[in-house]
């Protein structure tokens, strides 16, 4: 694993109070004569060397620099704060703040409202258009690819340290004209589809 992941991964676990450090357990003497205190979720309380900690479902954390990262990973930005009522974050809520900012509650509510106005048909064809625009923006990049890697044959190492390259059985700029045009093809039959003009989908690969 790298250092760069290694780091990552050290910084999540910090978050979630899971750090090898943070759930490590010195006892001596003095803790013999020390009552485990119950804490409830939500509690704040200050430790002997003045660190102010919180109490989480199942966890604590240190409500140093690190909590305010903790506390952006789960804000829901295009809540209504007046109603959102979204306190414990679970999976679900974690997947709708990917697509919409929400949690799955105020999701769910600010449907139930398109509904009632009749506007829903349109938000959701919306949806299923900026859909079709994330999947060819990010098919695009692995074509790209694709068309570069049928250029050269393939190399593979033997288990006793020799190379073993394959001879190419195709064109390779046929191949990668090939390539090129069944995916233009897709392309617009999906442009066709979901009525997305080349500008519209030119401006969304540059969000």
């Amino acid at each position: 694993m790298s250092n760069k992941l290694r780091n990552v991964q050290a910084v999540r676990e910090m978050l979630q109070g899971t750090h090898r450090f943070q759930t490590k357990t010195t006892v001596s003497f003095q803790d013999l004569d020390k009552k485990t205190v119950d804490r409830e979720i939500g509690d704040i309380w200050f430790d002997a060397d003045g660190n102010e900690w919180e109490q989480k479902k199942g966890y604590k954390i240190n409500k140093g620099k690190l909590s305010g990262l903790f506390d952006d990973q789960y804000t829901f930005k295009n809540c209504r704060k007046e109603v959102c009522t979204c306190k414990d974050p679970g999976k679900a809520d974690m997947k709708m703040k990917t697509i919409h900012g929400m949690c799955l509650d105020c999701v769910v509510d600010m449907e139930h409202e398109l509904k009632l106005d009749g506007k829903f048909d349109e938000y959701a064809q919306n949806k299923l258009k900026q859909n079709a625009m994330a999947w060819l923006r990010d098919s695009e990049q692995e074509v790209e690819e694709l068309k570069e890697a049928v250029l050269h044959a393939p190399e593979f190492v033997n288990t006793d340290g020799s190379l073993n390259k394959w001879e190419l059985t195709y064109n390779p700029e046929d191949m990668k004209k090939s390539i090129a045009d069944q995916f233009e093809q897709v392309k617009q039959n999906i442009f066709t589809m979901y009525n997305i003009t080349v500008d519209e989908f030119t401006q969304f690969k540059t969000k």
